[in-house]
């Protein structure tokens, strides 16, 4: 089966659930966002930036990002005709995707089970914070909170076992939204084979939790509870980032052997005493607080990118450290085109990330932005569903296409 066969439905929210889908669209799959103005995605309602009102909020920024390509349909599922029309996309659907927490759906007289009666080759995905069943099921949860609670946060932070939270990305959302993915595309193949659909359980919680998975491990081994290591590696030293001139110049570098160490020494002109006393990686890695010292202080002396380029010259793994600005410009991306500017018809040019995969065969988006709310619902309900012009009226005048 093509992407470009696919038709997804989802109601989804955040990152987690959004951004599962938002690769099937770039694919070419036809993907339905079914929202409502009474329980909006959160990227359509966050807190506007200074001079930003709530309304224009609703077309830019993480909206877009996470639901490019999609279209938006308004149904309002707590109504006897928003049911209706969303059951009429189910009944053609080959997947539906949903993050919100377990229940919901009875909540407004639907389930899992009536949905996969209705269509026996729909693939559901629900992707909870804690999974569908379970003591935690019904718990409320966010980024922080899920990374949080699968062990991830307790190893991130200074050696002295200060824990600095990663609240600058929300990590658990990103690695379920990939796993939801993965186990997407297994299903579709496996329903090749049986004809049967599946129903799909992911806890971004035990998600999270697997990318702690070498702590895991080391914890198994040894029974020492691993905690913050900082910057370091237990293999190699110096390893972190480093302070370089300038107010605010950082560089992430790594000697992995007794060579890359001596060519790290010559670039930086450290002394032969230096050089000499930390030869060897045992050394280094027994006095790795020393180490640090020695190399920041030459680094200090030098701007960024001049000690960069001159490092990685010499053949040590070396890397400025970048704000947005400056990734969005650095050659590699621009050249592989990880950014693409979508046209929006009252905001602009947006710039938006293409996944980071590339086909010889398949032109991958995004196509276009997402949609204001609603923006396709009548094509959508006439197409999928099968309604006429007098019955999508009649719907919106009863509230079930808000």
């Amino acid at each position: 089966m093509k992407a470009r066969d696919l038709l997804v439905v989802e109601t989804t929210t955040g990152i987690a659930g959004p951004l599962l889908s938002r690769p099937l669209a770039d694919l070419g799959a036809r993907v339905i966002k079914v929202e409502s103005n009474a329980r909006l995605d959160t990227n359509r309602r966050r807190v506007p930036p200074p001079g930003m009102t709530v309304e224009q909020l609703k077309d830019v920024l993480n909206v877009h990002e996470m639901n490019s390509g999609k279209m938006s349909v308004a149904l309002n599922l707590k109504t006897d005709g928003g049911r209706e029309g969303f059951l009429a996309l189910i009944s053609q659907a080959d997947v539906y995707v949903e993050n919100f927490a377990p229940g919901w759906l009875a909540r407004v007289g639907l389930s899992h089970a009536m949905l996969q009666e209705l269509n026996p080759r729909l693939i559901i995905l629900s992707e909870s914070a804690y999974g569908e069943e379970g003591p935690l099921s019904n718990r409320r949860a966010y980024a922080p909170i899920m990374t949080a609670l699968a062990g991830v946060e307790s190893v991130v932070g200074y050696q002295d076992g200060r824990v600095v939270p990663q609240m600058a990305g929300a990590v658990g959302d990103i690695v379920a939204a990939y796993y939801g993915l993965v186990a997407v595309l297994a299903a579709l193949h496996e329903r090749e084979r049986t004809g049967r659909g599946a129903l799909i359980d992911i806890s971004q919680i035990e998600a999270s939790a697997s990318i702690a998975g070498v702590a895991f491990a080391e914890f198994g081994l040894t029974d020492v509870v691993p905690g913050p290591q900082g910057n370091t590696d237990p293999r190699y030293s110096p390893h972190g980032i480093y302070r370089t001139a300038g107010e605010d110049g950082w560089v992430a570098l790594a000697a992995w052997s007794d060579d890359d160490w001596h060519k790290l020494c010559r670039v930086l002109n450290l002394s032969e005493h230096d050089e000499s006393r930390f030869s060897e990686e045992s050394i280094r890695l027994k006095q790795r607080a020393e180490v640090d010292v020695v190399v920041e202080a030459a680094l200090r002396e030098r701007p960024r990118d001049g000690v960069f380029r001159q490092l990685q010259e010499a053949g040590v793994a070396c890397v400025p450290v970048l704000d947005c600005y400056e990734a969005e410009a650095l050659p590699e991306f621009v050249e592989r085109e990880l950014w693409t500017r979508v046209r929006h018809p009252s905001s602009g040019d947006l710039h938006i990330t293409r996944v980071p995969w590339r086909f010889d065969s398949i032109d991958l988006g995004p196509r276009k932005t997402f949609e204001a709310l609603g923006g396709s619902t009548d094509r959508v309900l006439r197409e999928f569903g099968g309604f006429t012009s007098e019955q999508i009226e009649q719907h919106r005048s009863e509230g079930a296409l808000a």
